[in-house]
């Protein structure tokens, strides 16, 4: 199984029309980001290349919350 990270975004979300629920990345630690809507959140989840990678760094900004990966 593949190291996930998973970040949950409260509140009501609409997924843009056009936007992929699920993206694959080649060249990077990120192998797959699944997007999730619920009733009240939505769901980030980051599957990992590799299964020991560091942790995103989540860091608040003027704007929201950047999430780097590494």
């Amino acid at each position: 199984n593949p190291t996930r990270f998973i970040v949950d975004l409260r509140g009501r979300w609409q997924i843009a029309e056009g936007i992929r629920s699920q993206r694959m990345f080649v060249r990077s630690n990120l192998a797959r980001l699944r997007l999730g809507r619920h009733p009240d959140f939505l769901r980030l989840v980051m599957e990992m290349r590799s299964q020991s990678v560091t942790p995103p760094a989540v860091v608040p900004t003027d704007e929201g919350l950047r999430i780097s990966i590494n």
